[in-house]
């Protein structure tokens, strides 16, 4: 789809098929308190700033790589948005992440 900007250039508007994570969030979001499971930090963002929301919803390991694990919700943390970006300074994180892997690969 193409939109026009401020400046009059057109630009691509990338269409986003539904994968099932968004609905899972909400359901995590329902059933954890709303603090971040690195830091103990009140989380800031609620559902009504949806951009920001997400993104305080954090793939243990990489959903491309393991897509079995993109909607399995052992493989997701709450955390800030600026902890997202430095997840793997976390022990919490990092502890999640041994588990996980030794998980996947014992099958």
């Amino acid at each position: 789809q193409q939109k026009q900007n401020k400046s009059g250039f057109k630009g691509i508007k990338k269409v986003y098929k539904p994968t099932g994570e968004l609905k899972m969030f909400f359901e995590i979001w329902q059933e954890r308190t709303h603090y971040s499971e690195l830091s103990g930090v009140k989380l800031p963002y609620t559902p009504e700033n949806m951009r920001m929301w997400v993104c305080q919803f954090l793939h243990v390991l990489p959903k491309g790589t393991f897509k079995s694990l993109r909607l399995d919700k052992r493989n997701i943390m709450l955390a800030t948005p600026i902890e997202h970006e430095h997840q793997d300074r976390y022990k919490a994180f990092t502890d999640r992440k041994e588990q996980l892997l030794r998980e996947t690969y014992k099958k």
